[in-house]
């Protein structure tokens, strides 16, 4: 039988469950959140420069670091880890991200004769997406790698 009682039982037990619920999914917070994007932005610059047409023979091996940003101009440090029990990272070239002429090219042999990369232009708008610097033109025409 239902009595006033344990109507009021019940509701205090579904009121108990809802916090219990809204605590245990309280969103991240944004330290989390800001890691989870950095690691995304990481992986995006990594998929952008493992996707083009760098000529590399630690292609599949290489890290990517942002060495510096002024305005425009993102330079990548292209590192690889040695195979011994040391891991020391050895840089084996460097490239230059430029957001507005929506262009990659590699200055590893030659800072005043780049040579300008191909990349895939998916990679290419995640990455810049992730930085926060909308500079894609659809009517800019990049070949794929």
């Amino acid at each position: 039988m239902i009595t006033p009682k344990s109507v009021r039982l019940a509701n205090t037990l579904i009121g108990f469950v809802f916090v219990f619920i809204m605590i245990s999914y309280t969103p991240a917070t944004s330290q989390s959140k800001t890691r989870t994007a950095s690691v995304d932005c990481e992986n995006s610059l990594q998929d952008l420069i493992i996707g083009s047409s760098l000529k590399s023979a630690f292609k599949k091996t290489l890290r990517t670091k942002i060495e510096s940003e002024d305005g425009t101009a993102i330079r990548v440090q292209l590192v690889v880890s040695s195979s011994n029990s040391q891991k020391v990272d050895s840089t084996i070239g460097w490239l230059i991200i430029d957001t507005a002429k929506q262009t990659i090219n590699d200055i590893t042999n030659d800072p005043e004769e780049p040579q300008l990369l191909k990349f895939n232009i998916v990679n290419w708008k995640r990455f810049i997406s992730c930085r926060g610097k909308q500079s894609y033109s659809p009517s800019l025409s990049v070949a794929r790698p």
